[in-house]
């Protein structure tokens, strides 16, 4: 199967029967189905299916950026709240069992 095959085989419902399990894989990528692609690679012990099961990977990675990059200027953001306020500690706990203050956890987001 040629490029041009493979991309207009992208139209159907399932990959070609006779594509090998890092083309099928890629295929089920392509069509935005990453865990069936990562279920068809993962065990497979082919360089090719490693290629492509780092590929997957790396795909999952850049499609979680946007959330972490939301959770550090969260954290930023607090950060800058607890300097600004001047207390320089979390508050205090006051459930059972959470007698103690916070000032120590604290201090390496003040640093």
């Amino acid at each position: 199967m040629n490029v041009a095959d493979f991309i207009a085989s992208l139209g159907g419902a399932a990959p070609a029967p006779d594509l090998n399990a890092p083309l099928a894989g890629l295929w089920w990528a392509a069509k935005g189905d990453w865990d069936r692609a990562h279920t068809i690679v993962q065990d497979e012990s082919s360089r090719e299916a490693a290629w492509v099961h780092a590929y997957l990977h790396r795909v999952e990675a850049i499609s979680a950026m946007p959330a972490i990059g939301t959770a550090r200027r969260a954290s930023r953001r607090q950060r800058i709240h607890w300097k600004r306020s001047g207390s320089g500690s979390l508050p205090r706990c006051s459930g059972a069992g959470h007698e103690h203050g916070h000032a120590q956890a604290s201090q390496g987001l003040n640093g």
